[in-house]
């Protein structure tokens, strides 16, 4: 069912990653492997909805780490794809240090949930769109 679902929302991207945009590859453990990215992560309380996840490369989802999906993809859309990863990973590391990684994607997914239940929704329908 994850094959299947992961290889509509390739086919909805045009094969391209959500975040970077590069050609999303079918090979296994590559860092074009085509992952299901969640805009939400599970663990904050996101689902497996369709508006809620993406196709994404494995070296953007494992870079993104707990970073909002929307800032991460503004990184790489400013700084490209090789350097938006590295800023990432740094960032990820130093705010687990700090805080603890959990806490930081919670407190992050909760700012993000609240914004969204007060009528603005037209984020993810964006989002999701392109």
């Amino acid at each position: 069912m994850l094959v299947r679902r992961r290889h509509r929302l390739v086919a909805a991207q045009q094969g391209r990653c959500w975040y970077c945009r590069i050609a999303l590859s079918e090979a296994p453990r590559t860092d074009t492997s085509a992952t299901i990215e969640h805009i939400i992560p599970r663990c904050a309380g996101g689902t497996m909805a369709l508006h809620n996840v993406v196709a994404a490369c494995q070296g953007c989802n494992r870079a993104r780490g707990v970073m909002l999906a929307h800032s991460y993809r503004d990184l790489v859309r400013r700084r490209g794809r090789e350097k938006a990863q590295d800023l990432a990973r740094r960032w990820n590391m130093r705010h687990a240090r700090r805080e603890g990684l959990r806490l930081i994607a919670c407190r992050q997914h909760a700012a993000l949930i609240a914004h969204l239940a007060k009528g603005q929704s037209k984020l993810f329908t964006a989002a999701t769109a392109g």
